[in-house]
Order: structure tokens, then sequence, then C-alpha cells
């Protein structure tokens, strides 16, 4: 027996969709399953036959009205069908405002009935069967999207990055931007933003790089977007930009190869010039694009880290309830989304407390294929541009603890000349494991937080940090100067407890240093 089309619709439309229904099983010859047709009381699990109506659909039709469009039952539902790689089709019947119709719909082409009944169906049955809208179909795309976008960063609602997207918004209209960040962080999710809600375009193209991504696969989507033929040049292609407000996405860009990267640098430069905006994701630096934006993507709050727990177990299907686990999960999770999706989908195989003890060991088994996915994969891929003493050098800086200076970093590789020690640093910062600081005259480092909990340390390096910081106690004991270890408080911590012997030698010095933290 034929899958049925779910058919997802306000109740206060039945009239409407059994006309609509009754029409289109002319037409087709297809099943369309309707709640009030196939459900008649005494139903005794009326949600539970939806659902089941839901999961066993070859796709769904969504009936857009003034009644249906904001009805969280139907946004539910259609959410869902997207999420389970139905195709969905949309049905708009009355004058029901643009501005109501939630955003993520804006990427998907609609049928407008509203303006003819006719040629409404025709198009409608055209769609179902795969075949080519008639010539004048009332179809509306209200932001046609060129390129695959992971569905997911289309259906989890978006939360705390108000004012980091207000900037990014500002900057894209002024340079090439690149977000950047280690993995799970979110950077993907905040171009798909960008895609969906940016007022400032009509369009998008998204292009995902792999390793062996060139750039004319920018071009050919170039191309598609706007119907050109296959042997249009860039120089004509890129004309186009003038004539719709374009947001051209480059996901992924770490991954393209080296040799390929100026080719790609000609490409965004040619197409920002021609009016589009250009927006690229990526865990590493480019050296070979020097007039850029950035943007580094923060972990949420608790606050919204929480409500992205909610939003997930939704669009991931969690048979648990999440509410009264959400907040722990979130603080397990470090407040970084690409680990509480991990921890969202653990629990359609596991208790939350057992999901959530996981978590806070990084170094359980289940654990290693998300933290490989955020964090690994990086490391393999700067050790294979750059060398295996590179992630040696990450390690050696695990060390520390809240930050370093610049004169600390040296003192870790006191064996190499600066121009060596430099290049490290430089590399670790431009794959966003080291992140610099300045504020007023004072310049510090940090190593991601995520990134020191995974790897191991290198212990050889903690005699050196040990010894650094006696050093530096010393000098400033002498000048009576305390003022300066204050920032040091955590790395004089952690040292005591790396060297008994220094905490005995700091004992009589460590009140000096505190009572300097409240002037």
């Amino acid at each position: 027996m034929e899958k049925a089309i779910f058919v997802s619709h306000a109740t206060r439309d039945d009239e409407h969709v059994t006309r609509l229904r009754d029409t289109l099983i002319e037409a087709t010859g297809r099943h369309f399953w309707v709640d009030h047709h196939e459900l008649t009381p005494p139903e005794d699990n009326w949600r539970g036959a939806i659902q089941d109506a839901l999961k066993g659909c070859q796709a769904g039709l969504l009936i857009l009205s003034r009644n249906s469009v904001q009805r969280p039952e139907i946004v539910a539902e259609w959410t869902y069908l997207l999420n389970i790689q139905r195709d969905l089709f949309i049905a708009k019947i009355d004058d029901v405002p643009v501005s109501d119709i939630d955003y993520r719909l804006h990427l998907v082409q609609w049928i407008d009935l509203s303006q003819g009944w006719d040629p409404g169906i025709s198009a409608l049955v055209a769609a179902i069967r795969g075949d080519a809208a008639p010539q004048d179909a009332p179809v509306v795309l209200m932001r046609p999207v060129t390129g695959r976008i992971d569905r997911k960063y289309l259906l989890i609602p978006i939360q705390g990055r108000d004012y980091g997207l207000d900037a990014l918004r500002e900057r894209l209209k002024t340079s090439p931007t690149v977000i950047l960040g280690i993995g799970g962080i979110g950077k993907s999710r905040v171009a798909a933003e960008m895609v969906m809600t940016s007022p400032d375009i009509d369009g998008a193209i998204w292009h995902t790089c792999t390793d062996v991504s060139r750039p004319d696969d920018v071009l050919s989507l170039i191309r598609q977007h706007f119907g050109l033929n296959t042997g249009t040049p860039l120089d004509q292609a890129i004309k186009y930009f003038r004539q719709q407000r374009c947001l051209l996405v480059i996901d992924n860009a770490e991954l393209v190869a080296e040799e390929q990267r100026q080719g790609y640098v000609a490409v965004i430069e040619a197409c920002f010039d021609a009016g589009a905006q250009v927006l690229l994701t990526s865990r590493e630096e480019w050296d070979e694009l020097d007039i850029i934006e950035t943007y580094r993507p923060r972990p949420p709050s608790e606050t919204h880290a929480t409500q992205i727990v909610r939003n997930m177990q939704h669009v991931f299907h969690s048979p648990h309830s999440l509410d009264k686990h959400a907040e722990r999960i979130a603080r397990a999770a470090r407040y970084y989304p690409g680990l509480i999706e991990w921890a969202v989908k653990q629990t359609r195989r596991f208790p939350p407390e057992r999901v959530i003890s996981n978590l806070r060991r990084l170094k359980s088994k289940k654990m290693q294929p998300a933290l490989d996915e955020m964090i690994h994969r990086s490391l393999r891929q700067m050790v294979r541009h750059e060398g295996a003493e590179t992630r040696k050098a990450l390690q050696r800086l695990i060390v520390f603890r809240g930050g370093f200076t610049y004169e600390a970093f040296r003192s870790m590789f006191d064996v190499l000349d600066s121009g060596s020690a430099d290049h490290y640093l430089e590399v670790l910062m431009a794959w966003q494991f080291v992140e610099i600081v300045v504020t007023g005259d004072k310049t510090r480092y940090w190593v991601n937080s995520l990134v020191a909990e995974v790897l191991e340390p290198d212990e050889t390096a903690i005699t050196q940090h040990v010894a650094y910081f006696r050093s530096l106690v010393e000098a400033q004991h002498e000048r009576d100067d305390y003022g300066p270890l204050v920032a040091e408080i955590a790395n004089l911590e952690i040292a005591q407890q790396y060297d008994e012997t220094f905490a005995d030698w700091l004992k009589p010095i460590w009140p000096a240093i505190n009572a300097a933290r409240v002037l």
C-alpha cells in the first residue's frame, strides 16, 4: 500500500482542507491523511494516531493560513517532517501576513492558492507528481537558497546570540567575514541564521567545503542560483549579484586544500566587489585572506544553553522529558552546542543521568566520537599541515591556568630560538586552540578551556612552569610589588599542586599576594 501524504492544518480550516483533499485525490490518486477524515470518535489516542501517521507518511502537506501559522502543534508537525527528511509541500490558502510566517519556511517554496484556486491546484499537483510547475504558477519562494544546508541548522532556534548577530550583520556590509572557532561552537548554525533572517539579503548560496573542493564549485552554484548557462564565466556571472541582494556562505573553509585557497580568495573578492555579502566558517584562519572581518562565537550563557537543550529534545525526539534535566545537561556540556547535541541524541538510548555522567567525564568512551568531531579532527588537520611538534607545543601550554603572558610562553620553549617558538604560537592561534586577549597595554593568551580538558598535558613542561613562576615571584618579592602577581593567581595555585617544595617556599609570601588582590 502506498504511503500517505500527511496534511497538517488547523481545525478551523477543516472545510477548506476537505475540499483540497478531495480535489488532490481525484487529480493524483494519492492517499492524503487528514485527521478529521481518518479519525472518528471515540478515538482514545488522537495524538498517538497523529504521531503514527507522521512517522509513516511519505511526505507532508502544510496548509498555511491565519489559523495555522502560529499554532504550536502545527509547527511541531512540519518541523518533525523536515527533521525526518520528508518532502514538505506548502499550500497557502489565505492572506496570512508574510511577517507572521516562521522564518524557516521562507526557504521552502509555497504554492499560493489564495491567488487563484485552479492555477494553484495545477501547481500543487505538479509538485506532488514531481513535474515541472506550469507557466505562471502561483509559486512563492521568499528567500531562494542554492546549495544544501544541514536541516538541523534550520530546525533548532538560535539562543543568546542577538548582540553577536547584529555585529556580524554590520561586518558583512563592509568586508568578507569569517566565523572562527573550534568544532561544536555553533559556527554553521550562526551562518544559517544569517541566511534565514538577515534583512539585508534576498537569497543565498551555500557552499560546503571538502578536501577536494575547488573554486569552480562555487562558480557552479552561482550559475545555478541565477539560472545561467554552465559556460558562463565568473566575471559575467557575478554581475547578477547587483540584481539580487545575496549572501555567499563558504562553510567548513578549513577543509580547502592550501593549493586551492588562492583561487577561492579570487572568487570571494570578485563576489564581494560585485555586491554580494560573503561569509566563511572555519576552524582555521586563512593567511591568504588579509582583509577580512572576524567573528568568534562564545559558548552561550547557562540560561540560553538550557533552552538549547529543550529545543533540541523536540528536534531529535528524545523519549525523555528533559525539562528537569536541561540545566544540568547544559552545565555538564560546558555550554557547547556540539556537546549538548551529542547529549540530547544520547538520551534516545540512555537515561539522562547516565548521559550527564558521561558528559562530566570527558574521557569516557562514549564521548570520543563527539570530541573527535569537535577537537581531534582539527588537531589532525593541524598536524598534517604543520607537523607533530605543534600538537606537542599545545600540550605544553595546557599546564598553564588562567592564561599566560608571552614571557611565560617563551619559558616553555627556552631551547628554541624566538622565531621557532613564535611559529608554534601563531599556528595554535590560527587553529583557534589559543586565543589572544588584549586589555589596555596587557597581552595575555588562553588555551581553549575544552581543549585543555580533553588533551593530556606534557608533564615535562611542569618543571619549567614551576621554575618560571618561582623566578617571577622572587623578582616581585624583591621589589615588594605583588600587584603583577594577581593575574597569575591561578598559575601560582596550580604550581603549588605540581610541586610541594614550591608550595612550602611560597607559603610565607602568599598572604602578601592575596592582599594585593583586593587593592
